[in-house]
């Protein structure tokens, strides 16, 4: 079930299946199909574990576990939390599970850049999402690697400097 709000928030429905309430305002992804497979479940999106990204939303309210679960994917969210935020912070998908203002690093760390605050308040906050359902293309490398490319220019391994003239390749 799709729907829309007065302003302009695009709503999915899903199914919290995982085994606790998932709190108003988390990134969550698509963990599986609930019931007769015409719906899916979702869980806590985590930036390190990429069976857990890319985010399909955030959380419009808590769902308790076996409920279901209104999904903000695109749009504005009126209405979260955004006190720890500034007017303009982009918001990624972090490796705790929850939104932050700092782009995940490290070579095991998923980018999703889902959100833009646009206000701040402890209740009233909003932000508009723009990032569901998707990851950047390149993920992070560690100091000193780089990425060895096929011959369509898609990055095929990260390579690691052993010495200033020898690469270790994966």
């Amino acid at each position: 079930e799709i729907s829309a709000d007065v302003n302009g928030a695009i709503h999915v429905k899903g199914k919290n299946e995982s085994g606790s309430t998932i709190t108003k305002g988390t990134p969550v992804y698509i963990s599986g199909q609930a019931g007769n497979g015409q719906d899916f479940t979702i869980d806590v999106a985590d930036a390190d574990d990429s069976a857990k990204m890319p985010a399909v939303g955030i959380l419009y309210a808590d769902a308790a576990n076996n409920t279901e679960a209104t999904i903000v994917t695109h749009g504005k969210f009126i209405g979260i939390d955004t006190s720890s935020f500034s007017v303009g912070d982009d918001l990624y998908i972090s490796t705790t599970g929850t939104l932050t203002n700092t782009k995940p690093s490290g070579e095991t760390s998923g980018i999703q850049k889902i959100a833009k605050v646009i206000r701040v308040h402890a209740s009233s906050g909003q932000i508009y999402v723009m990032g569901a359902s998707r990851t950047n293309a390149t993920p992070n490398l560690d100091d000193g690697d780089i990425f060895r490319h096929d011959l369509l220019g898609h990055p095929a391994h990260a390579c690691s400097r052993l010495r200033r003239t020898h690469l270790l390749c994966q």
